[in-house]
């Protein structure tokens, strides 16, 4: 560690993903000439007074500028040229102490690879960058929307992305209520990648339909049989078994291993045919290290398997008290927390991609349920340490979130059957009339007396 900070303060490459316009060479970096004109180019583009990132992306685009990514051939996007243009590397610097986690002052190092564009464009860059502050939220600011990239488009498969649509009341001022949604992010964001799916759903609908689901699941026959099935004791037994035999052939594997190599070992170096028999018993020696090796795997697996069954009943009452309990906890979270609680506990959300007629909106709800096998838990979980439940919401019955009509809905529904328009007004004072709740007036100043 010592050396290679040393090396870092000399200038030296520290190592880690090269830099686009850069290949490594005897461990240091070596401009790479198609891609460093590329880079200039950025810059050059950039620094122009009333140039964007988005702007700069629509040039490399048209003129067919590409990078490669993965062995494969993409455009540009803003946000790969915004990690670029904040790189000190391309004026021939390194920037140390960015990441640290104790409080250290950063520091410009003069590397001692060849710079690709200039000190004084680079600091022209650099001061554009730093007037680029994200604006500040100025409606809504305490709001948060909870299921952010775990409602997928059903067309692209993108995590849907937060909307809000807003509109000014013409006749009596101030604004109508703003309307929240999920939708898609590709929707023509790109040139070279646009979703045609352009739905948007209400975000309200959709969280009260999702907090209705993950309340429900507990009393479902289905899930309670995965979940018996996941923990079950007669699985424990055969998976003991099959690790029994995999240790009885890793046994006989290793004896077999021993045998052949006796058999090289008394080779005669004289004997006419002993590079043959060498490359014989090589290739039987070979062949055996290929099958321990799997079966080490395998048995590597379902060692995991039983580990994990054998503590299964106490995995099992914690999935049963995270669903108990859910609608408790989770009405005593703030905006932050419930959405890390979704975020844990929710892998994708499938919606319907066209409008139904029993307008029902959630698809499927893929949950990923923590297995914690003692009071403290995890704090990092891999595939193993999930229980895994696909909810198919089409088997079971209809959410009262999904089920509201609204009052569009209400005006097309009286519309189509006895041909009258009516007006808002008069369904919130039909609503009034029964008792039904009304809701929040969003401009109550302008109906004072």
């Amino acid at each position: 560690m010592a050396g290679k900070q040393q090396k870092i303060m000399n200038g030296g490459w520290r190592g880690g993903p090269v830099p686009y316009g850069y290949r490594t060479v005897n461990k240091e970096l070596v401009v790479e000439k198609s891609e460093a004109e590329i880079v200039s180019l950025i810059y050059n583009l950039y620094s122009k007074e009333d140039a964007s990132l988005r702007g700069v992306c629509d040039y490399l685009d048209r003129h067919g500028y590409q990078r490669e990514y993965r062995g494969k051939m993409t455009h540009f996007n803003d946000r790969f040229i915004a990690a670029m243009l904040d790189n000190p590397i391309y004026c021939g610097k390194y920037i140390h102490n960015k990441r640290a986690k104790v409080n250290k002052e950063i520091c410009y190092i003069d590397g001692i690879h060849e710079p690709i564009v200039s000190a004084e464009l680079w600091d022209c860059v650099h001061e554009k960058r730093k007037q680029c502050i994200k604006c500040e939220k100025v409606w809504d600011k305490d709001r948060v929307s909870l299921l952010t990239g775990v409602v997928k488009c059903p067309v692209c498969g993108d995590g849907m992305v937060h909307v809000v649509s807003r509109s000014v009341n013409k006749n009596h001022g101030g604004m109508y209520k703003s309307v929240h949604g999920y939708v898609c992010p590709n929707k023509g964001k790109h040139r070279y990648k646009i979703c045609p799916f352009s739905r948007s759903y209400n975000q309200e609908k959709v969280d009260a339909a999702v907090y209705e689901l993950i309340g429900r699941i507990g009393t479902l026959s289905s899930f309670n049989k995965m979940l018996e099935k996941e923990f079950d004791n007669d699985e424990l037994k055969r998976y003991q078994e099959e690790l029994k035999d995999i240790r009885k052939q890793i046994y006989c594997k290793e004896s077999e291993k021993s045998r052949i190599g006796l058999k090289l070992d008394n080779l005669d170096v004289l004997d006419d045919d002993y590079i043959s028999k060498y490359e014989e018993f090589e290739n039987e020696i070979d062949s055996i290290y290929d099958d321990l090796t799997e079966l080490e795997n395998l048995m590597d697996t379902i060692t995991d398997k039983i580990s994990r069954l054998e503590k299964g009943a106490m995995a099992e009452e914690h999935i049963r008290k995270i669903l108990a309990n859910f609608q408790n906890i989770f009405d005593k979270m703030d905006c932050h927390e419930k959405k890390e609680f979704y975020q844990n506990l929710i892998e994708r959300i499938d919606v319907f991609p066209d409008k139904r007629e029993d307008r029902r909106i959630i698809k499927s709800i893929t949950f990923k349920f923590p297995i914690v096998y003692n009071n403290k838990g995890k704090k990092e979980m891999g595939e193993n340490d999930r229980f895994v439940y696909k909810l198919d919401c089409a088997k079971i019955g209809m959410t009262k979130a999904e089920s509201h009509a609204s009052y569009a809905m209400i005006k097309e529904y009286v519309m189509e059957k006895y041909g009258l328009k009516i007006h808002s007004l008069y369904i919130a004072q039909i609503k009034r009339k029964f008792g039904l709740i009304e809701r929040q007036n969003y401009n109550p100043e302008l109906f004072k007396e």
